[in-house]
């Protein structure tokens, strides 16, 4: 399975800085993006499922989101807000 990136690293940089993320809990939100379940990325990342349900929990709690498909919208919503107040956000790799 390939993974698609939806935000490139200097929106991430931005989302991270903005909500409070931590680096783990960055990591679990860029593999949420690519579609992979809780125990796929507990296995990527060598932790274990309830670990990755912890991190997305307390994604969910700092962006006040009750779902993977939130989460994301509430992203991709403070990016786009970021570009209409004039943000490069879109140059950065993809």
């Amino acid at each position: 399975m390939s993974e698609t990136k939806l935000f490139n690293g200097k929106q991430w940089s931005f989302i991270k800085k903005h909500f409070d993320l931590t680096l783990r809990e960055l990591e679990v939100a860029k593999l949420v993006s690519c579609g992979l379940r809780n125990w796929r990325i507990a296995d990527k990342l060598e932790i274990r499922l309830g670990t990755v349900k912890t991190h997305i929990k307390n994604i969910y709690r700092k962006i006040k989101a009750d779902s993977k498909i939130n989460m994301l919208l509430k992203f991709a919503g403070y990016l786009q807000n970021l570009k209409k107040r004039g943000n490069d956000i879109d140059s950065g790799e993809k």
